[in-house]
């Protein structure tokens, strides 16, 4: 390929968009630079694999949308870690504690959360409203319940398939009687109208994205 033309013909334009969009994200926040910015670029980077193979699985939700959220969802978390010296210490000592307990300590220490910075980057950078309402809301589990709001259901499935995602993590806090009585995993395959049996093996299939992703 010697041309941006012949890219998009081979690829396809959503791929292209795709790929554009992650280059973008890794220019203005380089992982060179902060510890915290690579380890957060790292899991976002999994997580958006993972968002990708679950809609496929699903086919309720662009695949190439889904991986967008994927990048984007934590956008805000990389704008506080860049502007914010001290953000690290919000975070775990290995991976990142994402729970809405961290809205609240974000709140308290810097009046806003990364959703809501990430929430206006999404509209800054001129995204789907679907996927900036998803990134606002993708700790919210009343949001993913809402099934009187047709407008948003878009945006309710990418949070739902995030929450799935989040589960098949090394960081997912299992819950004491199972995975399927996890009120997480239970409220995401409730909005993607799937049955509690299938929950192992969408976990399976995150992890197998996981892995594929790391060996890149």
């Amino acid at each position: 390929m010697t041309s941006v033309q012949q890219a998009i013909a081979y690829l396809g334009v959503a791929a292209a968009v795709r790929l554009v969009t992650g280059l973008l994200l890794q220019q203005v926040f380089p992982v060179y630079r902060n510890p915290v910015i690579t380890r957060l670029w790292t899991e976002s980077s999994r997580f958006a694999a993972g968002m990708a193979r679950l809609a496929r699985e699903f086919d309720a939700v662009d695949v190439d949308e889904a991986y967008t959220f994927g990048l984007f969802r934590d956008c805000g978390m990389l704008l506080m870690a860049r502007r914010h010296p001290g953000y690290e210490k919000l975070l775990g000592p290995e991976s990142v504690a994402h729970d809405a307990a961290l809205l609240r300590a974000e709140s308290s220490h810097y009046v806003v959360d990364h959703a809501t910075v990430g929430y206006y980057m999404a509209e800054s950078w001129y995204l789907p409203a679907s996927l900036a309402t998803a990134v606002q809301n993708h700790h919210d589990i009343a949001f993913v319940l809402n099934r009187k709001d047709a407008a948003v259901h878009e945006a309710r499935v990418l949070v739902a398939l995030g929450l799935l995602v989040e589960r098949a993590g090394p960081v997912a806090e299992p819950s004491a009687s199972g995975p399927t009585r996890d009120p997480l995993a239970v409220a995401a395959l409730a909005c993607l109208g799937a049955k509690t049996q299938q929950l192992p093996e969408l976990l399976a299939c995150v992890r197998e994205a996981h892995g594929e992703e790391d060996e890149e």
